[in-house]
């Protein structure tokens, strides 16, 4: 005869289920919007990354063009410019990760439009650069938006905005070099009124 033998067995009610599931949900709305906020987090730093990149774009422009920044309005605009010139290889760093609206991208991360970069300030046009008394006053590109088509734009001006996209602020490059993350005030403060939202 054979013997049986006896197991063990742990079993869960269904109250107990039920209320694991609950704790793993509670927990879960916990922690989802701190991943949100730690993904838009490295967007803006992503973003401040592709702009320090567009700066040192920008310098060896400058310094191979005897101190005269790019045209913002002419046939080209600044950035199909550094490209015809050979600057940049391709546009995958001259737009700010965090705002991709559909249709700006192909499939390989380029842009479809070489307009939508970061926003150039118009007023440094044709300027010497060692002419700036204080150069670290002086915005150069920002986080932009088209306030028709809401796509990232390659200048500042009535039709196109300085965008406040991370967390209320605006990534910006100055004159000097540095990226800073400005409020709408600091951006007032510079001189700057074309401001969304």
């Amino acid at each position: 005869m054979h013997k049986l033998k006896k197991t063990n067995l742990i079993a869960f009610t269904l109250l107990e289920l039920l209320v694991t599931i609950s704790i793993m949900i509670i927990l879960a709305s916990l922690l989802l919007p701190a991943l949100g906020k730690a993904r838009e987090k490295a967007k803006q730093i992503s973003c401040i990354n592709n702009m320090r990149q567009v700066g040192m774009v920008t310098f060896n422009y400058i310094n191979d063009s005897n101190g005269v920044l790019t045209p913002n309005y002419d046939t080209m605009g600044w950035t199909y410019r550094f490209y015809l010139l050979g600057y940049i290889k391709d546009f995958k760093f001259m737009y700010c990760p965090a705002w991709i609206p559909k249709g700006m991208l192909d499939s390989s991360g380029d842009l479809i439009s070489r307009s939508n970069t970061y926003g150039r300030f118009p007023p440094l046009d044709k300027i010497i650069f060692s002419s700036l008394s204080k150069p670290s006053s002086y915005i150069v590109y920002a986080d932009s938006i088209s306030t028709s088509s809401f796509f990232q734009w390659y200048c500042i001006d009535s039709m196109h905005d300085v965008h406040l996209r991370h967390f209320k602020y605006a990534e910006v490059w100055m004159a000097d070099g540095h990226v800073e993350a400005c409020t709408r005030q600091r951006i007032l403060d510079f001189g700057c009124s074309y401001i969304y939202p």
